[in-house]
């Protein structure tokens, strides 16, 4: 499809698949999302916010490919606009790269782990899609994963010479296996706590028990200390510095740089991957003027204009 034809699409589609129309119409809504290609589909959900973006996408035959190609910033915000539980379809289709992006601003308060936090959007998560979270508890950060547990879970073992007469067994504790007991620190968080480890250990039964004497054995705040810092340079990718780092944009660039970038300018992201519209979708009403010379723009023009917002 040529630029003039594309822009022509959209001009004509994006006024008719509005709230009032998806709700009127949701069988003529389904029908013109699904005559688009997926790229077209995509542009089609970039420029709607909220709720009549996940409409949009759940309409789509094509919906989980849809929300992975989301950039990260943008399914974020959509999942806070919409309500975290009202979104839980959207955050069910996430993958990896999207969930620990919104697990390392969720997660955590400042630098450090906060149970509640992470506790609560695990449990989103399971309520969203289990089969989910378990994939996520496999290839979660080793580092992340140990300070989750370090601070939600205490491991005890029997002692041999002292079987049964451990002063532990006094305390409210489950086991899954008589080798080793747990106690939840937290009981408002037994439930996700519980079914989380039950994940861990059918995951992979050695690694669990290799986790769990990790949990007994590490200094916890070492681990943490390293969960920051994996997370921090996730974070820099999106733009999100520390403050020694930040600062450094007032730097004075010198000639040979203004002209590298003149040439080369430089672009957030991932290379190949949609921008994010949030900077400009939030805008109620655009001015006339950028509108206007926003609708004379090709494809790849727009693109890289939202690149320079994003």
């Amino acid at each position: 499809m040529s630029e003039q034809r594309k822009n022509d699409l959209f001009r004509r589609i994006h006024p008719e698949l509005d709230s009032k129309f998806l709700k009127q119409h949701p069988q003529k809504a389904e029908s013109i999302i699904n005559s688009l290609t997926l790229q077209e589909q995509l542009e089609l959900v970039l420029e709607r916010r909220g709720r009549e973006r996940m409409a949009l996408i759940l309409l789509s035959r094509k919906s989980q490919s849809l929300v992975r190609l989301l950039p990260e910033k943008e399914l974020y915000f959509t999942l806070k606009e919409i309500g975290e539980e009202d979104s839980l379809p959207l955050l069910a289709m996430a993958d990896l790269r999207q969930l620990n992006y919104i697990f390392d601003l969720e997660f955590w308060e400042e630098q450090t782990l906060s149970p509640e936090r992470y506790f609560r959007w695990l449990d989103l998560l399971k309520q969203a899609d289990e089969d989910r979270l378990r994939e996520w508890l496999k290839k979660a950060d080793p580092e992340l994963l140990l300070t989750i547990l370090q601070k939600a879970v205490r491991v005890y073992v029997p002692e041999p010479d002292n079987l049964g007469a451990e002063p532990w067994r006094n305390k409210e504790l489950f086991t899954m296996d008589d080798q080793y007991y747990f106690e939840i620190i937290d009981e408002r968080f037994q439930v996700i706590a519980e079914r989380i480890l039950a994940h861990l250990r059918d995951l992979e039964q050695d690694k669990f028990y290799a986790l769990m004497d990790e949990v007994r054995l590490q200094v916890a705040t070492e681990n943490e200390d390293v969960a920051s810092r994996v997370r921090q340079g996730r974070l820099e990718d999106h733009g999100f510095y520390d403050f020694d780092e930040a600062i450094k944009i007032y730097q004075a660039l010198s000639p040979e740089k203004l002209k590298a970038l003149e040439k080369n300018p430089e672009r957030p992201g991932t290379e190949g991957a949609p921008a994010a519209r949030l900077a400009m979708t939030l805008a109620q009403k655009l001015p006339y003027f950028l509108a206007r010379g926003l609708q004379e723009l090709s494809g790849a023009e727009i693109e890289d204009f939202h690149h320079q917002f994003a």
